[in-house]
């Protein structure tokens, strides 16, 4: 994947929590990140590369607010502008390359950078997570995958009765979805409707399910929405972040309708079913990863049902083109 139109989009690098006052590396799109904060309490992120001999900022150390190179001491301020070379006697006209600083915004307890042009574009931060009539958990896990596999695994229904067999549906239980794909700006939306009772443990918690649907945003996002009776009962936002081309950063956000069972017990219970359902996501995916590493590239084939696949890697090419999307029917 080419990640140099991603640069322009912003991306999760970490969680608020994991930004102190002590300088932290982080990899993003294959770049690596140096992030701090200050005593003021603002977080600040720049190319993790001094740049006079090309030493990681990130084992350096932060002084009176400066960003300290630990090789021959040069001093960076909030801005990126090198303020003091040590040994350099004092002159008004300081000459050194400044640090590159990267945009960094934070929202919903995450940390947001873009890597590539300044915008007044804030980053895609849903409703749902701020819903006083919704409880909402955090969780966050890692995978040795690229990002495109990642998001088709969360926009597929199709293998949740193999992979996630009794947990989230069952192979034997499967009924009848009609699915109705839909383009976005910069995105895809799917939804499916079933007349029965989904099968699958974490189906017994909450109301029953008549409508779910699944929408991807680029370059990483995607909402697992599920209704009934018209009303939402649980939402699931995850980012994707793309480390390197084969390994990604997951931050989910979910909330849930409060029903007959207090929500800390649902998360409780079907929530250490949803985090082993993860683990399996995990395993085929990244078995998926090396084989494709042993092959020397990815050799899939599509039928009808792949309905997502095709647009994601349009989307992540950033070819502007659309697959022709159609309503079907399927036994998921």
């Amino acid at each position: 994947m080419n990640f140099k139109h991603l640069e322009d989009y912003w991306l999760v690098l970490c969680e608020s929590r994991d930004v102190g006052p002590k300088p932290r590396a982080f990899k993003l799109l294959d770049q690596d990140v140096v992030v701090y904060r200050t005593a003021a309490g603002e977080a600040l992120a720049f190319i993790d590369r001094c740049p006079h001999r090309n030493v990681r900022m990130s084992e350096g150390r932060v002084c009176e607010g400066r960003l300290v190179c630990q090789f021959h001491g040069w001093e960076f301020d909030a801005d990126g502008r090198c303020v003091h070379i040590p040994g350099m006697t004092p002159r008004d006209d300081l000459r050194a390359p400044n640090l590159k600083k990267h945009a960094l915004v934070e929202q919903a307890g995450l940390v947001f950078v873009r890597l590539g042009a300044p915008s007044d574009r804030l980053p895609h931060v849903p409703g749902h997570i701020a819903d006083p009539t919704l409880a909402t958990t955090s969780h966050r896990t890692h995978i040795d995958c690229g990002a495109s596999d990642i998001a088709e695994n969360f926009l597929d229904p199709f293998h949740t009765p193999f992979v996630h067999a009794g947990i989230i549906r069952t192979a034997s239980k499967r009924c009848l979805n009609r699915i109705a794909p839909v383009h976005l700006d910069d995105g895809l939306e799917v939804v499916y409707t079933k007349d029965e009772r989904q099968s699958g443990f974490v189906a017994k918690f909450g109301r029953q399910i008549d409508r779910e649907m699944g929408r991807f945003l680029m370059p990483g996002i995607v909402e697992l929405e599920y209704h009934a009776g018209g009303a939402v009962e649980f939402i699931n936002t995850m980012y994707f972040t793309p480390r390197t081309q084969t390994s990604s950063s997951l931050y989910f956000k979910a909330s849930l309708r409060p029903f007959l069972l207090p929500p800390a017990l649902v998360y409780g219970i079907a929530g250490l079913a949803i985090k082993y359902a993860l683990l399996q996501d995990r395993a085929i995916l990244e078995k998926q990863t090396r084989r494709a590493a042993e092959l020397g590239g990815r050799y899939y084939a599509n039928t009808e049902l792949d309905i997502v696949r095709r647009q994601l890697d349009h989307l992540y090419a950033g070819n502007g083109e659309r697959v022709a999307f159609r309503p079907l029917e399927a036994l998921i």
